[in-house]
């Protein structure tokens, strides 16, 4: 096999892919041991994957193939699976590389407060090859990323991407030189560089799209992590305008040379240690590179101090800083024997199979039937108000009517995931007014006598809103809270409505549990005889989305009689 570097290219979004680990870890965590399978329902579950223009349960039907091979969640998972091991977030079990655990470091990464950059570049620092964790296939050792920076440094701060696939891609970074030269050898001759890449790919059998992809993810990463910024030029090959040329910032070189003062510690130096200064590496590593990620709270059950002694004597050099990430390069369970870790799993449940995931299919098409009101779109002519124009979300939506609807939806769900109330409840208000109701939010929360905000009408409705900032998920709480907004605007009588008039639910992400929550909606309503309705922050976005760019919109009389978890039918 040609020696080439290989990521995987699970997407260019790399804030997306911090966040699908963190929000699948407290479901995955639960376990010892998950498979693809429990990654694949823990994504579908919080809405992180698409398919033919649906999230969720119903995105997982549209993407399933009878070769699970070919199913594109499956592989997305896979690909995600593959970079959270090299970056020592998961590891693999001794039996079976698909079948997973989260490491002590992929706790911490997932419960840190800091911005995700700070754990982000620690672990991208920590990759390297060969290790113990990753049978690499590709032959090449090197810290990829380091190796990466200093080879652009090298070649006056910039780089593109084909003389990344032709230089540090074929060379161990102990062969430095040799990717420098043969940069330098093509630099300024386009069809020389052209030439030369499609000759590699003729020779070894690996298409030039393929190679081209092998960047996405290490590209996507550079920039996230303002070590490049990029612009079209032909400054490295006349007459190529069009180039993307990748440009060293000065951010960038000030981490390359603080990484490059740090004793870089690779897996045969790390062999050759005795027993006691292996110890002593893989504890000082680990506790310097938790505090570099910004963590404050670390445990330990040793005592550091004889730790860094230890390490200072043995390399002559006091506060070294060490470049080792022992969870990226050493078996799991030895890791966690030196660092004395224990993990408590709250499920004793085993791996999940194919067969289950098609179960819980089968469950949620059920829960569907019983639980989940589909509305439907109707066209219109839409012609938006001056009163519309400015409010901010319509800007936004505006701003984006270029981008397809799965873009807007994917773009307004990052800006707001972390909102808390005094950015959210306004926006719901908005957006309710946007889709023609008259919709009052309470400054305080105390305004309407108990309820967030209020669709005003003769039949008017109370919303209990939930911000992405007090919780995720649409939860039971909620649920309950809507009951008693109903009961007290039927009591206190401030504004009109009927019994029958439904109650909202407006939250960020549906009900994790979902099962458990439209139970109580479907109990309430079987004893109280009162409708409450669920709106997560993704179907209010494409309602939006449908009626300013579209000119289609629900029935504004079919609202006020919705009940349980509400959904577009879109076929």
């Amino acid at each position: 096999m040609a020696k080439l570097k290989r990521f995987p290219n699970p997407g260019s979004d790399i804030n997306m892919f911090i966040e699908v680990f963190k929000k699948t870890y407290p479901i995955l965590s639960s376990k010892k041991f998950f498979s693809l399978y429990d990654m694949e329902l823990a994504m579908i579950n919080n809405y992180l994957v698409s398919s033919e223009g649906f999230t969720g349960m119903r995105a997982f039907e549209k993407s399933l193939r009878e070769d699970s091979s070919r199913d594109p969640i499956y592989n997305q998972a896979k690909m995600y699976t593959e970079l959270y091991r090299m970056l020592g977030w998961y590891s693999s079990s001794k039996e079976k590389n698909l079948i997973f655990t989260i490491t002590e470091l992929g706790k911490y990464v997932a419960n840190n407060n800091s911005p995700n950059e700070k754990s982000f570049k620690e672990c991208i620092m920590g990759i390297a090859d060969e290790n113990e964790v990753i049978e690499k296939k590709d032959g090449l050792e090197m810290r990829p990323f380091k190796y990466f920076l200093n080879i652009t440094h090298q070649l006056n701060d910039k780089i593109c991407k084909l003389e990344l696939i032709y230089g540090p891609y074929r060379y161990p970074d102990s062969d430095y030189s040799l990717a420098i030269n043969d940069i330098k050898s093509v630099r300024g001759n386009f069809l020389k560089l052209l030439e030369k890449i499609n000759d590699f790919s003729s020779k070894n059998n690996i298409a030039k799209n393929t190679m081209e992809n092998y960047t996405r993810f290490p590209i996507s990463t550079l920039e996230y992590l303002g070590w490049i910024k990029k612009e079209k030029s032909n400054c490295l090959y006349p007459g190529s305008k069009n180039m993307v040329i990748m440009n060293l910032t000065q951010k960038g070189i000030d981490d390359i040379s603080y990484y490059n003062n740090m004793k870089d510690i690779r897996i045969d130096d790390f062999n050759k240690l005795d027993s006691d200064m292996k110890k002593a590496v893989i504890r000082v590593s680990f506790y310097q590179q938790l505090k570099r990620m910004g963590i404050q709270q670390i445990k330990l059950n040793f005592d550091i101090q004889n730790e860094f002694k230890l390490i200072n004597s043995y390399y002559g050099i006091n506060e070294i800083e060490l470049l080792f990430s022992p969870y990226q390069m050493l078996n799991n369970d030895y890791v966690d024997d030196v660092l004395a870790v224990e993990h408590i799993y709250s499920s004793e449940n085993l791996p999940i199979k194919k067969k289950d995931l098609l179960d819980s299919v089968e469950s949620y098409n059920k829960t569907t039937e019983n639980f989940i009101n589909e509305i439907k779109l109707n066209p219109i002519f839409y012609e938006a108000t001056e009163e519309d124009q400015n409010k901010t979300i319509y800007k936004e939506i505006m701003s984006l009517k270029d981008r397809s609807e799965e873009e807007i939806v994917t773009i307004m769900m990052n800006k707001y995931k972390s909102a808390n109330k005094d950015i959210y409840y306004p926006l719901i208000g908005d957006i309710f007014n946007l889709l023609g109701f008259d919709c009052r939010v309470s400054r305080n929360g105390t305004n309407y006598e108990r309820y967030d905000a209020i669709i005003v009408s003769d039949k008017s409705m109370p919303i209990e809103i939930k911000s992405p900032g007090e919780e995720q998920n649409i939860s039971v709480k909620a649920v309950r809270q809507a009951l008693e907004n109903k009961i007290i605007l039927l009591s206190r009588k401030n504004f009109d409505t009927t019994w029958n008039t439904t109650s909202l639910v407006v939250g960020y992400l549906p009900p994790n549990n979902r099962a458990e929550v439209l139970t109580l909606v479907e109990d309430i309503y079987n004893t109280f005889n009162i409708k409450i309705a669920l709106f997560d922050f993704e179907l209010l976005l494409k309602l939006l989305i449908n009626k300013i760019l579209i000119n289609r919109v629900i029935i504004n009389n079919e609202i006020y009689n919705l009940k349980g978890m509400v959904s577009i039918n879109e076929e």
